[in-house]
């Protein structure tokens, strides 16, 4: 409802409503209630009148702005406007044609301010007035005086409430409304009273809408403010921002710049799409009302920020005179550096190349900006004071004087007293190199040697961080200076890690003398053809150190290396992935340096002088080499702090703390772990770095299962173990993989099942899992300390990660609170027992490894607690109960029980419902165990020793088990009869089989082949053992009765094959084997067995097989399929044999 002619007379509080007095128009009043109030009254009604000393005894007329209509009753007075804002600006201009005289009186102008202003003859720019006198003079604060007629007062408005009552909460005060939350809501009221329109200088009819639309929709509950105290400290906030910024409090409500951030933010409050771009003009539309307001606010616009239209005709004839000078000068320029660089034996220096540059930048915007002028002068109107377009106008004249200031001050840059100094191109730059250069001969051999090859193009050097790819690539830079006559230019590019594609073609280009390529104008496409059109004229070396990703050579603009243009290009890089994308298959790794080097280095960077300053030190000095692990960097780094420490005792200091927190060490956080932290700030994704930050919980130079370490990362959810088994380790082992070829894990070279981690990597992931040191207790690693006890901590709360393994504790006892951990390894020590109190506090422990405990025998009850526990490893432990509370472990996914000798029944497994792998080798299989295995639905993964024939066929031909580990011990077998050959005819070519990576088969007296081997695609590892009637271990009559049977090749994935005491065994199988990926074959005492599946291509995986025998005889007896399969594998034999598992 809306009512008119009707006048508010008092708004004042009513318990939580308000009382609201009204007068119509014909006098009456009228008392109501009402739930909210929003007060919208306008505020451009009540003048503000600035206030001069000695005014009221001053003669002359005052009038406000407000009251301003015509310019004619000022017609040959002197007029002092005072305000040189909107209204200020548009008035005086507007009196400026029948004024005698305009004074624009300002108090934001400097005290000495005093100029006449451009357009007008009449029109002069002051200070503020300092007095008025009673003779009619006007003082301003910059001394002049003026007898002046009239003052004008565009000093703006007061906002002015007398209707409302609020009990002082709400106050005016030198123009400002407040408290307002958001220029809106008083925090202490809200929201049953808020205002419209207090803000200026914005968009205000844009804005009253947002606000109003803001208000309804508190009002109407679909949007909650804040609470009161939240929105008072926004309130207090923004007032000490007010005034920490010195502006006075009359312009708390002036938005100007802040308004798109401001009318977004309600904007969004309320749903609303944000302000439109071409309403993002600034103070261009910054509008007030009434209709003089709008008017003055464009007159400021165009006049006084810098007259950008009504001067746009002499700024662009200025514009043009100083590009005409600019060009001149840079044509002086030029001259002179091509005089000088004639010869070849000088080059512009820096300067001369960057200003050049900026020059031609600057001309090409000129250009383009001149190209619109005579279109841009047609617009304006009005004697050049205005414009038919006024947007248009404002950027076109602002973008020219904005430009006008650019070419003078690019003009006064141009006076070099020298342009030229002395050339360093040439065909090679040898790059200075650190003289303590060890152990890279070899490597350097090697590198040159693979680069220089005819048919080799492309060299790849890879390597962890501070490992000296850097140094070897100089070395094959300088190393071109031997053959200069063979290349024409060499080129070096450091790329980087956020290198471009424009970076890299501005290094090339000012190798080759392209360095017009840095003025800007050409597009990534145009530079790429001009060094493409220098290069394939050239026979060069292009080398990229620290590249990180793949640099695409032909985006570039680099001719492709191959034989037939004999160019080449060398890379350093930390991952083995780059290689390959840069189509380099075999790259050459750069290793740590091997022990003797390292100390070459190390004691040559020390000196001989503090070597040789205590007997004591050369021993000490070898220790502290030797935890840096063969790295240079390390070796550097460390070496240079000790080289001034001449005292046994700082030596010994060195040790200690390089032993118990390396990351405190001298120049460890400052000069080396930031090196290596790229590499891990490289990786993809957080998953990636969690797996990788968890490798350092294990001890210096460990040899790390990589399967152990997936279940590790499955138990603590970093890789989801609800795909596939298949899957889940996939991506586990892809993820292993990742962490190798990125140089951050080393794979072992005899055995690739472990990795390991270099010692200073595994700091650096310390130091990333401490917080960079500034929490420490977070990730606790003690492992292989020699620790006795558990450490003490200050802070238990924080640890997230523990590994106290392979270590000497016998005993826990202390109950802590662990609200945060989620892993504890405390295998490989020397427990007898652990208290019950130490697992009640661990509510998110995921991950708790117990193995290798030989002494303990008993688990508390109160592992039941560990309600998040999904990873336990109980093996090779002296349990022999499991307490009743382990079946309360619902959450457990993966339960290792191998090789616990005392263990006694373990029925009621089946109660862990989520079990996925479950380890039993080791333990008694009966016939109750086996039925309850079936009932575990999720159950994938079994290892299990067979020691009863009535459990071979349930357990081997079933359908939902994946059998991992099988150890077959002392079963006695029936001959096969002839139900049992038919129902072998029914097998399918299914892998039954397909996670069955390990079999030992021992004693099994009465078996007489392992054709159903057939069925396990991914077996690494078959160990067979007194089995005296094991006749063959393919049988190829009941491999022929598979079906499909000629297009399954057995042991594909095979890699050790051993077989010892095997009296009958005859056969591994009829045919010649491929087997590429075995490394090992090992027989003894298998007499009868006379050939060997092999022949010249067999074992083709680029990995030696050995063959390894226990008799001599055996061997000379031994037949081949022909005489190049006796040469090849005769040549790899070995007397004898050492089990690896």
């Amino acid at each position: 409802m809306v009512r008119f002619e009707t006048e508010v007379v008092c708004v004042e509080p009513e318990g939580q409503k308000w009382e609201i007095r009204s007068k119509s128009s014909d006098g009456i009043f009228k008392d109501e209630i009402f739930d909210s109030v929003v007060v919208c009254n306008g505020h451009y009604t009540e003048p503000r009148v600035a206030h001069v000393p000695g005014i009221d005894s001053w003669p002359g007329k005052q009038i406000h702005s407000h009251n301003y209509r015509v310019p004619d009753p000022f017609k040959d007075q002197v007029v002092v406007v005072i305000g040189n804002f909107a209204s200020g600006s548009d008035i005086s201009r507007d009196i400026t044609g029948v004024a005698k005289e305009v004074h624009i009186a300002s108090r934001s102008n400097p005290s000495e301010t005093y100029e006449k202003l451009p357009g007008s003859n009449n029109l002069w720019l002051h200070s503020m007035i300092e007095s008025a006198r009673k003779d009619g003079s006007i003082i301003f604060k910059n001394g002049k005086v003026v007898q002046a007629d009239t003052i004008v007062h565009c000093t703006g408005y007061k906002y002015h409430f007398p209707f409302l009552n609020t009990n002082s909460y709400i106050t005016v005060e030198d123009n400002c409304v407040g408290p307002l939350y958001k220029h809106v809501f008083p925090p202490a009221l809200a929201p049953t009273l808020s205002f419209i329109g207090l803000p200026w200088m914005t968009l205000q009819f844009f804005m009253f809408e947002l606000q109003s639309k803001w208000v309804a929709a508190v009002l109407s509950g679909r949007v909650t403010l804040p609470s009161e105290d939240k929105m008072m400290e926004d309130v207090t906030a923004f007032y000490a921002n007010r005034d920490a910024n010195k502006l006075p409090k009359r312009y708390t409500h002036k938005l100007g710049e802040c308004q798109v951030d401001y009318l977004n933010w309600i904007a969004e409050q309320v749903g609303a799409p944000p302000v439109e771009n071409w309403r993002e003009m600034g103070d261009c539309f910054s509008v007030s009302l009434p209709c003089d307001q709008v008017v003055n606010q464009f007159s400021q616009w165009l006049c006084l920020r810098g007259c950008y239209i009504h001067n746009l005709p002499e700024n662009i004839v200025a514009l043009q005179h100083a590009m005409a000078m600019l060009t001149a000068k840079l044509d002086d320029v030029l001259r002179t550096v091509g005089r000088e660089e004639f010869t070849g034996r000088q080059q512009r220096i820096s300067q001369v190349q960057v200003w050049h540059a900026n020059v031609l930048t600057t001309k090409k915007k000129v250009d383009d900006l001149l190209s619109t002028y005579e279109a841009e002068l047609q617009r304006l109107c009005l004697c050049g004071f205005c414009s038919k377009d006024l947007k248009l106008s404002y950027l076109y004249g602002r973008s020219v004087r904005l430009m006008l200031r650019e070419v003078e001050k690019l003009s006064s840059q141009g006076g070099f007293d020298v342009v030229v100094e002395a050339s360093t191109f040439g065909e090679v730059d040898e790059i200075p190199i650190q003289p303590n250069i060890f152990g890279q001969e070899r490597m350097l051999e090697k590198a040159w040697t693979l680069l220089m090859e005819d048919g080799s193009g492309m060299l790849g050097l890879y390597g962890m961080g501070g490992v000296g790819k850097t140094t070897l690539l100089t070395q094959i830079n300088n190393k071109f200076s031997e053959i200069s006559d063979r290349f024409e230019v060499v080129i070096w590019v450091v790329v980087s890690k956020s290198a471009t594609v424009r970076k890299i073609q501005r290094d090339i280009a000012q190798k080759v003398g392209l360095v017009e390529m840095g003025s800007g104008e050409k597009d990534e496409n145009q530079r790429a053809l001009d060094i493409y059109n220098v290069l394939r004229r050239r026979k060069f070396a292009l080398l990229l150190d620290d590249i990180w990703e793949k640099v695409d050579l032909k985006a570039v603009g680099v001719p492709y290396p191959t034989r037939n243009n004999g160019c080449k290009v060398a890379f350093t890089t930390r991952s083995r992935d780059v290689c390959g994308r840069m189509g380099v298959d075999d790259p050459v790794e750069v290793s740590c340096l091997q022990p003797d080097e390292s100390w070459d280095l190390f004691q040559r960077t020390v000196g001989e002088n503090t070597l040789g300053s205590h007997p004591d030190i050369p021993e000490l000095a070898r220790k502290v080499a030797r935890k840096c692990r063969g790295l240079p960097l390390a070796l550097n780094v460390i070496g240079e702090t000790m080289a001034c420490k001449r005292t046994v005792h700082e030596w010994c200091h060195a040790v200690d703390v390089l032993t118990s927190s390396a990351t405190e060490f001298s120049g460890m956080e400052d000069e080396i772990l930031p090196v290596l932290k790229y590499s891990y700030d490289n990786l993809s994704g957080e998953m990636v770095r969690s797996c990788f930050l968890y490798c350092s919980l294990f001890p210096e130079d460990y040899h790390i299962d990589k399967e152990r370490l997936v279940e590790y990362w499955i138990g603590e959810g970093f890789v989801s173990e609800k795909e596939s088994r298949e899957r889940t380790l996939n991506q586990g082992y892809e993820i292993v993989g990742t962490l190798v070829r990125a140089c951050l894990l080393m794979e072992e070279r005899k055995d690739k099942s472990y990795v390991k981690m270099h010692d200073v990597v595994r700091e650096m992931a310390l130091w990333i899992s401490s917080d960079f040191g500034n929490q420490k207790e977070r990730c606790v690693v003690r492992a292989g300390v020699g620790l006795r006890e558990v450490p003490k901590l200050k802070e238990w709360a924080t640890v997230r990660k523990m590994s106290l393994m392979n270590n000497g504790i016998e005993e826990i006892f202390d109950s802590h609170e662990c609200g945060e951990l989620t892993t504890l390894f405390l295998q490989k020590n020397a427990f007898v027992k652990i208290s019950g109190e130490f697992f009640r506090c661990m509510p998110h422990l995921a991950v708790l490894d117990l193995s290798e405990n030989h002494s303990l025998e008993e688990l508390p009850e109160e592992i039941s607690e560990l309600g998040s526990l999904r990873y336990l490893d109980v093996s090779y432990t002296c349990v022999n109960q499991l307490p009743v509370g382990l079946w309360e472990l619902k959450k457990l996914i993966h339960l290792n029980l191998e090789h616990m000798s005392r263990l006694g029944s373990i029925l009621g497994i089946s109660s862990l419902w989520n079990l996925r792998t479950l380890g039993l080798r080791g333990l008694v299989l009966d016939m109750r165990l086996v039925n309850e295995l079936e009932l575990l639905e999720h159950l994938q993964v079994v290892t299990i020793d067979i020691s009863s024939a009535s459990v071979v066929k349930p357990l081997l031909w079933s359908h939902r088990l994946s059998i991992k580990r099988c150890g077959m011990r002392e079963i006695e077998i029936e001959k096969t009869t002839s139900s049992s050959s038919s129902s072998w005819n029914k097998i399918h070519t299914a892998p039954y089989f397909s996670n069955l990576s390990k079999v030992f088969i021992t004693k099994c007296h009465g078996l007489k082949d392992l054709t159903w081997l057939l069925f396990a695609p991914n077996l690494a590892f078959l160990q067979v053992s007194f089995s005296r009637q094991l006749e063959d271990i393919i049988n190829q009559e009941k491999a022929a009765s598979v079906e499909n049977a000629a297009t399954i090749v057995p042991f594909r994935r095979l890699e050790t094959l051993h077989l010892s005491a095997l009296r009958g065994l005859e056969r591994i199988y009829w045919n010649a084997l491929p087997f590429p990926c075995l490394k090992v074959i090992h027989v003894e005492k298998c007499w009868k067995l006379r050939k060997l599946p092999l022949d010249s291509n067999s074992g083709a995986g680029g990995k030696e097989l050995v063959l390894s025998y226990g008799d001599r005889e055996w061997i000379e007896k031994l037949e081949w399929e022909d005489q190049a399969t006796r040469v090849r594998f005769l040549t790899s034999c070995r007397w004898h044999w050492r089990a690896t598992q």
